[in-house]
């Protein structure tokens, strides 16, 4: 997926096509779904809470730093480059 600096709205891509809520095939941690890219933070929104999750690198507390299929996600580039899920 072409990733240019700054914000992008990336889909969660799948190839096991596991089901929406599930972890996609490489596992749900944002620091490894994002790997091949250089990005500092992303976020969640979600509909039944109206409320954003913010998650950066390294930062898997709480629930933060979950990336889930049948989600989208606000993600800052630092540069362009290519999401390889």
């Amino acid at each position: 997926v072409p990733v240019v600096s700054g914000w992008n709205l990336l889909g969660v891509v799948d190839i096991a096509q596991n089901d929406a809520g599930d972890a996609p095939a490489g596992g749900s941690e944002a620091d490894d779904y994002l790997s091949s890219i250089s990005w500092d933070v992303a976020y969640e929104f979600s509909t039944a809470t109206s409320a954003w999750t913010k998650t950066t690198p390294d930062n898997t507390t709480g629930g933060a730093g979950e990336i889930l299929n049948g989600k989208g996600y606000w993600v800052w580039a630092s540069k362009a480059g290519t999401l390889v899920p």
